[in-house]
């Protein structure tokens, strides 16, 4: 088949997040498959042209804001629709990574006018809102997107009650998120002695909660002294908080903040730390915590993640209710108690091997898309 993916944004510093960090592992993976792949993307100037992606093929057009608020739902890309439009019909199917945006509706939407088959993947994006600005675009667009998709794809229960609150008419199917492992559990260190790092690797937004990491960070350095803590990511309106934060509880000697980091290096960043703090609310099925997964490093999450349960049920990560206090307690037991991290790091690799690999999540997406040929 030649299949076309689409999603928002494709920029140096990862500032997207996971919706293009899925795009890729499963372009790669239908690639592999033997399949004839693109990702047609958003992109600032300096990234702007085409790209291999290994095996499949990167589209990078300028996106640019059209006004200075309103974060991501602003992004427009004229390039990729005039693009869209001249090349649509050389697809057998379209993948669009769907938000509440300028770049992924409009994608969807000149598709469906070109009868090409559309599935839809809104990676817990698009859900009822109060908001009369969403009210409106679902209105004039999202709706339409959903209902004429052939499959949209869901990633937890909660998500596909989300969508069908939006739009009744959906045609919904479960899929997971998957990551490519090594066939073998990775070898860690655990380090018991000598300065120890925890992560924060994600957007510095209100959603992403980096104030409670630093906060969690205060009560554990009060309890070890050999532990520094990390936080990682582009800047999405929460900085100033942290900066504050920083300051007021004295931590300057004791947290960094390292501002983004390009994709490539996430992996080596996770695989470096000791503990992996996402504190997030109403996460659905996010990479990172995959990815501390895959390298090995244990991690600690809230019970609002899509996935909490199923981490809890395999004890492949703590899972917490998301306060200072509950996440540092976590870190401090992983940090004491190598055992415990070694265990959880294994349970981790098991539950991945068994239910999330990229083959396994793709699988049920190769399913849908034949449906449609």
């Amino acid at each position: 088949m030649r299949i076309l993916h689409v999603a928002t944004l494709d920029s140096p510093d990862g500032a997207f997040g996971g919706p293009t960090r899925v795009a890729h592992t499963q372009c790669a993976e239908l690639a592999r498959q033997g399949h004839v792949v693109d990702l047609a993307v958003g992109s600032p100037r300096e990234g702007v042209g085409q790209f291999d992606g290994g095996g499949y093929g990167i589209l990078r057009f300028r996106a640019r804001k059209l006004a200075p608020v309103g974060g991501f739902a602003s992004l427009v890309s004229w390039p990729m629709l005039r693009w869209l439009r001249d090349n649509v019909k050389n697809y057998d199917a379209i993948h669009v990574h769907l938000a509440r945006d300028l770049v992924t509706l409009p994608a969807a939407s000149i598709a469906q006018a070109a009868d090409i088959p559309v599935f839809a993947q809104t990676h817990g994006m698009v859900d009822p809102s109060k908001r009369m600005s969403a009210r409106v675009v679902d209105l004039l667009a999202t709706r339409r997107v959903l209902r004429h998709s052939r499959v949209v794809f869901a990633l937890t229960a909660a998500e596909e009650v989300d969508l069908a609150g939006v739009e009744p008419a959906v045609k919904v199917r479960r899929v997971v998120n998957g990551v490519a492992i090594p066939d073998r559990q990775p070898v860690r260190v655990v380090r018991e002695s000598g300065t120890r790092e925890v992560l924060f690797l994600a957007r510095l937004h209100e959603r992403k909660r980096p104030v409670a990491f630093v906060e969690m960070a205060a009560i554990v350095s009060r309890q070890l002294s050999d532990v520094q803590f990390t936080i990682a990511g582009p800047d999405e309106g929460e900085l100033a908080a942290v900066s504050d934060t920083i300051s007021r509880l004295a931590l300057e000697d004791r947290v960094r903040v390292v501002g983004p980091l390009a994709p490539e290096s996430t992996d080596a960043a996770m695989a470096r730390a000791d503990v992996f703090v996402l504190p997030s609310t109403g996460e659905v099925f996010p990479m990172t915590v995959l990815e501390a997964f895959r390298v090995g490093t244990p991690a600690v999450v809230t019970d609002s993640l899509g996935i909490a349960d199923e981490c809890r049920r395999a004890g492949a990560a703590v899972v917490t209710d998301g306060s200072a206090s509950a996440l540092a307690s976590a870190v401090s037991e992983l940090l004491g108690d190598a055992t415990a991290a070694k265990r959880q790091a294994e349970a981790a690799y098991h539950l991945l091997h068994s239910t999330m690999t990229i083959r396994s999540a793709v699988s049920p997406i190769l399913e849908a898309y034949g449906e449609a040929e």
